[in-house]
This record gives structure tokens, sequence and C-alpha cells, in this order.
């Protein structure tokens, strides 16, 4: 079995600092993107991590991953993961919330939930 999920990065148009003070703001898709690669063979390539050893490396996703078990009350095989990007960390284009929500679409397909 092999799921790909992809989530796009963002930018501001209008309102990047408003947002702090509870106001609008204007947000668009780029297209640079976020993929989330899992696999239930062993990991072949150094880019390829089980979803175990993830958990243990990364708080972000550990904490992702307790809430999808969580939610649907069951817990996650461990599949090899790979993640790439597109999207250029720390530059204010959304990559920590396109790696929540590719991870969480991934995970569903896994699980064999919807994703809603």
């Amino acid at each position: 079995m092999k799921i790909v999920i992809s989530a796009p990065g963002k930018i501001h148009l209008s309102g990047e600092h408003a947002v702090v003070y509870g106001k609008p703001a204007v947000l668009v898709t780029i297209s640079k993107r976020l993929y989330v690669t899992l696999t239930d063979q062993p990991p072949r390539t150094a880019d390829e991590k089980p979803l175990k050893d993830l958990k243990k490396d990364d708080e972000h996703i550990t904490h992702i991953i307790d809430l999808v078990e969580k939610k649907f009350k069951k817990k996650l095989p461990n599949f090899s993961t790979k993640i790439t990007s597109d999207i250029p960390p720390n530059a204010g284009m959304g990559s920590s919330a396109a790696l929540a929500a590719a991870l969480i679409g991934a995970f569903t397909q896994v699980l064999d939930q919807e994703w809603n």
C-alpha cells in the first residue's frame, strides 16, 4: 500500500499582522506543496523513516499522531514515512500547517476514516 497526500503553502495578501488582534486576513495558496508518503514497506532510503521514529524525533508530529489516534480510537500502524516539501521553512508560507494537513489526511486514509 502507498498513500501520497499533499498540502499547499500559503501567503497573506492582506492582514498578516491583523490576525494577531483577532481581525481577518486574506490568504491564498501557492503552487509550492508539502508531500507525505506512507508505505507499508520497510524504509528503503535515508529520507524514509518508520512512523515510530518520527514520533520520537519530532514533537509536532507526535502531537498530530496522538490527536488522530485519540479521535478515531485506533493506533496507527508503523508505516514508512517520507516527508518532502517545496515550501521554504520559517518563511511564513505555512509549512507547519501544510505538514499537519497532509499528515492528518494520510493518517485518516490509513485508518479508513473520512477526512472531513
